[in-house]
């Protein structure tokens, strides 16, 4: 396994993110996620809501029966603060053949939002 690490940032002036592409395979990959946190920079002026999973263009809409392929979600991220999810240890989410890893969140007005997710590829 190569584990690889990334980290996004999305500035105030990026605007909402809508299903867009962080990591992006191709036919015949999937993604491994081992890690994944979501922080809020101090200097935001609202709470910022963020989904990650899994999808080929897409992510499922928000459902009182669940949604397949979510790895991360919170509906409101405060100023300062954020959500982590795995250690880098195991997989915590394992995409289907050809599916990116993609994001879709609010604007975080007055500051950023930053990604940061450990994972590998498989084929």
């Amino acid at each position: 396994m190569n584990i690889v690490t990334k980290e996004f940032t999305f500035m105030d002036a990026d605007g909402a993110q809508s299903n867009q592409a962080l990591i992006s395979v191709g036919s015949g990959n999937k993604i491994a996620v081992t890690m994944i946190d979501a922080t809020c920079d101090n200097a935001n002026t609202v709470d910022v809501g963020v989904r990650i999973g899994f999808a080929a263009a897409t992510l499922g809409a928000v459902s009182t029966s669940g949604v397949s392929g979510i790895v991360l979600s919170h509906p409101g991220i405060a100023s300062g603060s954020g959500i982590v999810r795995g250690n880098g240890s195991a997989v915590i989410g394992l995409g289907g053949d050809g599916e990116d890893l993609r994001i879709t969140s609010e604007d975080p007005t007055g500051g950023n939002l930053r990604i940061t997710v450990s994972y590998f590829i498989i084929s």
